[in-house]
C-alpha cells in the first residue's frame, strides 16, 4: 500500500493534544458512602499508574482518537498497489467451430479477461479462426483491450495454423496467451485449457454405390466423448423420406457403422444424431452425390407411367438440345446407337435389333441388381419381342427363351433393354414398377462423388456456376459461413454442394 499525502500522518500527533485535554478537564467524582470499614480488609499497597489511569479511561476518548487516526489516514490518501507482470502481453482466443459449445465463450472471455488485468501491457487481442481476426491491435489503454472482448464470436468455421494467428503481430511479446479447448503444443507459451462439454459427434458421413449396382451403402463415423455407453439415435433425410438406425456407442470411443440404403441420393443426404448436447452442430452433417438434376432425352411413343416412375427415382426433366445424361426410348427404332446411358423399352437399336412379337410363358430369372426387391413372378403380361442381344449382355428375367430384361456396357454406354409390350402388361400399375425403374437408374447413371466442403473455406466456383446461399445467389469466389446442403446452377443442371464443419 502507498500514501498519496504522507505528510498528512502528521496529525496523528493531535491524538496526543486530545489525550491531554481529555485527562485535564476529567475530575474525579465525590461519591458519599455511609462507612469506610469496607475497604478496610484491602490489601495494603500501592496501585501503578496504569491502574489508576485505566478507569478514566472510557468510550468518548476512545471515539475521539479514533476519528483523529481516521481524518489523518483519510488525508495521507492510501492506495493499493497490485503487483502485475511486466511486459507486452499477446492475447490468442480460439474461435473456431468447438468453441461455440455452450459456456465455452463466456469461459475464454473470462480467462481473457484475467490475462489482460493481471499484466501491466501493452496488450493485443486476436481471434484464432479462419480468417484469422485483430480484436484488438497493439494498445496501452487496459479499457480498449478489455471491451475488444465484447467482440469475440466464436464462429462455426476452422482455425488455420497458430503462426498464421500471430503474423499479424511482427513484434516479440513477453507473454502470449492461448486460450483454447484444444490448445496447440509448443514451447514459450502460457496456455489455458478450457475443459469441453460431454459431446456426442457425427465425425463422418458418406455414401457408396454397392459393388453388384444393387443399392448403396452409408457410412458413418460416431464419437462418444462421455464417461458412459450411449443408445444414440441416427436419423437419415434424403428428399421427403426419412430413414432411422439405433447405435450403441463405448464410452470414450469412436465407431464405424455400415448398412445398405435404398432411398435417394441426388438431391443430397443428411445425417442427425440424437439426443443434442452442448454442441449440436457437429450432430449433423451432409452428403451431395455429384449426380444432380438428370436431363432426359425422350425419344418415341409417350408414356406417362414410365415418366412418372423416372421422376419418383431422380430429378429428370426433359431437354431438347445436349448434353443429355439420360436416352429414354420407347417403342421405337433407333437408326443409329445413342450417344450415353440409354433405356430402352420395346425399341430397337442396331446393337439390339428387336424380332417379332412373341406371347409371355411364364418367367424366368436370375439374381441380379435390375430385380433387387422385385418379384417378377407377379407380374403379368401378355406379349414381348424377340431381340438380338451383343454378346456381353447379361439377362435379368426370361420368357420362355426370349430375354425379357436385359443389361450390357457398350462402347458409347451403358444400355438396359425391357422388350416387354406395357400395353398387354400390368407393370405399369404395379407397385413393383418404380423400383424397378430406380435400379435400372442406379446401373445406367454413372457414378459421381460429390463436392464436399467445409464452413469458412474459399470455394472457387467454375464459369458459369452459382451458389444459391442464404444471401443471394453467389459466382465465382464463395466463402460459405454455416453448414447445410447448397443448391448449384451451371449450364442449364443442377445440382448440390455439401458443406461440413472443418475438423481439427
Amino acid at each position: 500500500m502507498l500514501l498519496q499525502a504522507p505528510a498528512a500522518l502528521a496529525f496523528l500527533a493531535a491524538g496526543l493534544a486530545v489525550a491531554i485535554l481529555y485527562f485535564l478537564r476529567r475530575r474525579p467524582r465525590e461519591a458519599p458512602v455511609p462507612a469506610l470499614f469496607l475497604w478496610e480488609q484491602l490489601p495494603p499497597g500501592e496501585a501503578s499508574k496504569l491502574e489508576r489511569l485505566w478507569p478514566h479511561v472510557d468510550l468518548l476518548l476512545v471515539l475521539q482518537l479514533a476519528a483523529v487516526v481516521l481524518f489523518s489516514l483519510a488525508v495521507a490518501g492510501p492506495t493499493a498497489v497490485r503487483l502485475r507482470p511486466a511486459g507486452a502481453t499477446l492475447v490468442v482466443l480460439d474461435a473456431s467451430a468447438p468453441m461455440s459449445a455452450r459456456g465455452l465463450a463466456e469461459e475464454a472471455r473470462a480467462a481473457a479477461r484475467r490475462a489482460i488485468q493481471d499484466s501491466a501491457g501493452p496488450w493485443a487481442v486476436v481471434a484464432w479462426t479462419e480468417p484469422v481476426e485483430v480484436l484488438c491491435p497493439p494498445t496501452e489503454d487496459r479499457r480498449q483491450a478489455l471491451a475488444s472482448l465484447n467482440r469475440y464470436a466464436p464462429t462455426l468455421g476452422g482455425r488455420p495454423p497458430l503462426d498464421r494467428a500471430l503474423a499479424p503481430f511482427p513484434r516479440s511479446w513477453d507473454r502470449v496467451v492461448v486460450i483454447s479447448d484444444a490448445p496447440p503444443p509448443g514451447q514459450g507459451l502460457e496456455v489455458v485449457a478450457l475443459t469441453p462439454p460431454e459431446n456426442y459427434a457425427l465425425r463422418a458421413f458418406s455414401l457408396r454405390p454397392q459393388p453388384d449396382g444393387s443399392g448403396y451403402e452409408l457410412l458413418v463415423r460416431v464419437a462418444n466423448e462421455t464417461p458412459s455407453y450411449a443408445d444414440l439415435a441416427l436419423t437419415i433425410r434424403a428428399g421427403g423420406s426419412e430413414y432411422f438406425k439405433s447405435l450403441l456407442v463405448p464410452p470414450g470411443k469412436e465407431e464405424v457403422f455400415v448398412f445398405p440404403y435404398q432411398g435417394p441420393v441426388v438431391e443430397g443426404l443428411v445425417a442427425e444424431l440424437l439426443p443434442q448436447d452442448a454442441f449440436p452442430w457437429d450432430n449433423v452433417r451432409y452428403f451431395s452425390s455429384g449426380l444432380g438434376q438428370v436431363r432426359v432425352h425422350w425419344l418415341g411413343k409417350e408414356d406417362r407411367f414410365l415418366w412418372a416412375a423416372l421422376a419418383a427415382a431422380a430429378p429428370v426433366v426433359r431437354a431438347s438440345e445436349p448434353p443429355w445424361d439420360l436416352i429414354v426410348a420407347v417403342g421405337t427404332e433407333l437408326e443409329e446407337a445413342p450417344e450415353g446411358p440409354a433405356l430402352l423399352v420395346a425399341a430397337s437399336t442396331p446393337e439390339a435389333p428387336l424380332g417379332d412379337r412373341l406371347p409371355v410363358q411364364g418367367w424366368r430369372s436370375q439374381e441380379d441388381p435390375l430385380l433387387s426387391h422385385l418379384r417378377p413372378e407377379a407380374w403379368q403380361a401378355g406379349a414381348a419381342f424377340a431381340a438380338h442381344l451383343p454378346p456381353n449382355a447379361r439377362v435379368a428375367l426370361w420368357s420362355d427363351a426370349a430375354p425379357i430384361l436385359a443389361r450390357w456396357e457398350s462402347p458409347r454406354g451403358r444400355r438396359v433393354l425391357l422388350t416387354l409390350d406395357l400395353a398387354t402388361s400390368d407393370l405399369p400399375l404395379n407397385v413393383d414398377f418404380p423400383i424397378l425403374v430406380r435400379n435400372v437408374l442406379l446401373w445406367l447413371l454413372p457414378w459421381r462423388e460429390g463436392e464436399e466442403h467445409w464452413v469458412g473455406e474459399t470455394v472457387r466456383l467454375p464459369p458459369g456456376a452459382r451458389v444459391e446461399a442464404p444471401d443471394g445467389e453467389v459466382a465465382g469466389v464463395w466463402v460459405p459461413t454455416a453448414p447445410g446442403l447448397y443448391r448449384v446452377v451451371r449450364e442449364g443442371r443442377e445440382g448440390w454442394l455439401a458443406v461440413n464443419l472443418p475438423s481439427r
